[in-house]
């Protein structure tokens, strides 16, 4: 049979025994058993398999409306399913970030820390206030950036560390966005968009900021040879190489942690291992910022819910900036916080 077909030229037919054989087409050998095994997986699929089989239109110009509509199917299931952990404000923002992410932590962060869908708990007010060196990971860094608090930090001049994992993942972030073949697929306004590198660049200003300002300055200390208790060790499983390899370091050098997720900085104060106060230490840098430099943190504090530390000095800036969306910003700060005592005779009263 096989000296038959290799005779035959593709579109022709022929005798072999009592059976008529007409050759196809010719492929290499791995490509027919991927295509014989999938045809088999398709066939015994009950439902209950998350592999599918998809027959691409004829018409490349079909190419994009066929996946948008398969990309759209696939996201009302993904959201149907995923809508009560994103809302739950007692599953932790890095587990959310871990389950819920893809490969690569600073896009998680960066999505997590800006979706309206993600609950986001208030900063913690547990911890050292003046700490004289802090461990960032990949969550305080993307929020640094967000925010545009980087400036008060890089004003401040605080020492920073982070791990060898966290710099590999930065580098390869800012690798990859700064690539003319970047490109990310997602679903907008119940549309199909795409993110090329000139738009990605122009949407992380701050955020490319705050990183290279981290990979240029932080140190990237070696881990002490310690145990990590029990009780912190399991969280390996549910977050990121990141998050625990900066809690990993916080441990054993006793290093400070700047954590943005308020449930893990519980964990590890409880465990008495140290903590920066986020309140405390966040106000400290937008202290040293413009009300531009902050704005955009300001915003997602009203908007998509960003933990933001907004003080009244801030409140005043705000009614009486002329910055394009001040008001706007101001108005969604106080529709997210309905129970703010305006009249209360505190010198100061933090948000978050």
């Amino acid at each position: 049979l096989g000296k038959k077909l290799l005779s035959m030229e593709i579109g022709s037919s022929d005798k072999f025994g009592y059976k008529s054989l007409k050759l196809l087409e010719v492929l290499p050998p791995f490509v027919a058993c991927f295509r014989i095994a999938l045809a088999i997986r398709d066939e015994r699929n009950d439902g209950s398999d998350c592999f599918l089989q998809l027959e691409l239109p004829e018409s490349k110009e079909d190419y994009l409306p066929f996946f948008q509509d398969l990309i759209m199917s696939l996201e009302d299931d993904r959201q149907d399913n995923t809508a009560v952990i994103l809302k739950n404000p007692d599953f932790p923002l890095f587990a959310k970030g871990k389950l819920l992410g893809d490969s690569c932590p600073v896009h998680a962060a960066l999505i997590h820390l800006t979706s309206p869908e993600v609950v986001k708990l208030p900063l913690s007010e547990i911890g050292i206030d003046e700490p004289t060196l802090i461990l960032l990971d990949i969550y305080s860094i993307v929020y640094l950036g967000i925010s545009g608090l980087i400036h008060g930090l890089i004003i401040s001049k605080t020492p920073i560390a982070i791990t060898a994992e966290t710099r590999v993942y930065l580098t390869s972030f800012m690798k990859s966005i700064n690539s003319p073949s970047y490109m990310r697929t997602g679903i907008n306004g119940g549309k199909l968009s795409t993110t090329t590198s000139e738009g990605i660049l122009a949407q992380t200003v701050d955020l490319r900021t705050a990183i290279q300002y981290v990979l240029n300055d932080a140190t990237v200390p070696s881990p002490e040879v310690v145990d990590i208790p029990e009780e912190v060790a399991f969280t390996e499983k549910v977050v990121d190489v990141s998050v625990y390899s900066t809690l990993r370091l916080s441990i054993s050098n006793n290093i400070p942690w700047l954590c943005i997720d308020s449930m893990f900085a519980h964990l590890l104060n409880a465990a008495g291992y140290p903590v920066v106060h986020s309140q405390k230490f966040l106000v400290g840098l937008g202290e040293k910022i413009s009300l531009k430099q902050k704005f955009y943190g300001l915003i997602g504090n009203g908007t998509f819910g960003l933990p933001f530390p907004t003080t009244f000095k801030e409140f005043y800036e705000l009614s009486n900036s002329d910055l394009p969306g001040s008001h706007a910003a101001l108005a969604g700060i106080l529709l997210t916080h309905e129970k703010l005592n305006l009249e209360a005779g505190q010198s100061l009263k933090l948000l978050s």
